[in-house]
């Protein structure tokens, strides 16, 4: 990028990128990445989702440059993508925590030795197993390793040729992935138990 871009103000830059200059956009990126990433952190507490929704705003303004227009400033509209995102995140988080609150309630009611339950046991049983099965090569690598092998994250490092960051991050990345493809499915076991 020319150094000369990151002289230029927000109303310049967003003129140029509108237009299909890549260096403007960089330069709009270094200049509010930081600042974004900060902001959203502290509306949602995951450094994790934060650099997620940054990611997503930037890519989707400049997939969309040809067609935004900035009614105000090029750093408000980046601001208030921020805050659009962080409640789209925060109200989804909200909703599995309810989902979690009632199956708690819920759960207690049953009697633990019941056939049902067993059921319900059983059939989460293979909704972890199938979400394991349907996850990405590596990631099930490294998941299987660290649950099943019980091997440390330096460890799979190691073993994977890959880094001992790397490696957690994937672990993370893997237990969301089950809790997000299992509890679905433990909710519709709970609300046919009921029905039936």
């Amino acid at each position: 990028m020319d150094f000369t871009y990151s002289k230029y103000d927000d109303e310049k830059l967003s003129k140029m990128m509108c237009q299909g200059d890549l260096d403007a956009f960089a330069a709009l990126f270094n200049r509010y990445h930081e600042p974004l990433f900060d902001f959203a952190f502290k509306l949602i507490q995951d450094k994790e989702e934060a650099a997620d929704i940054i990611q997503d705003i930037f890519m989707s303004l400049w997939n969309r440059r040809f067609e935004l227009e900035f009614s105000h400033s090029i750093k408000a509209w980046l601001y208030q993508a921020v805050r659009f995102r962080a409640a789209k995140y925060i109200h989804h988080l909200q909703r599995k925590r309810e989902i979690l609150g009632e199956l708690i309630q819920y759960l207690p009611q049953i009697e633990h030795n019941s056939p049902a339950t067993s059921l319900e046991h059983h059939q989460l049983d293979n909704s972890i197993k199938n979400a394991i099965e349907g996850m990405p090569a590596r990631m099930k690598e490294v998941f299987v390793l660290s649950r099943e092998q019980q091997l440390s994250h330096r460890e799979i490092g190691l073993k994977l040729n890959i880094a001992e960051s790397t490696v957690k991050k994937t672990v993370q990345n893997a237990l969301r992935f089950i809790r997000e493809k299992s509890i679905i499915d433990l909710v519709l076991v709970l609300i046919l138990s009921k029905i039936f």
